[in-house]
């Protein structure tokens, strides 16, 4: 199975529910994080270009503080099984 296709998305107004059909679990972000996570699979982007998309999509004050939230949001999408450990995504 793909690493795509083992997740549905379902967008709303203001919500994406991305669920999981390894873990059978579903998970809530905003739109634009729903976005960002499918973005990585469709597009395998490196850490440089995940960098550049979120700066497009998100405000932040500085690039330091752009970055620690990238790091974050990629943090807990590994600890629930949303992006795969052992590829090159995001990284």
């Amino acid at each position: 199975m793909s690493n795509i296709s083992r997740l549905k998305f379902r967008y709303w107004t203001d919500a994406c529910a991305v669920y999981n059909t390894l873990t059978g679990e579903t998970h809530l972000f905003d739109n634009d994080y729903g976005w960002l996570l499918e973005s990585f699979f469709k597009k395998r982007v490196s850490r440089l270009e995940s960098i550049d998309m979120f700066a497009e999509r998100f405000a932040f004050d500085s690039s330091a503080e752009l970055e620690e939230a990238l790091d974050l949001f990629l943090s807990e999408c590994y600890r629930l099984f949303l992006l795969p450990s052992d590829e090159n995504v995001a990284l």
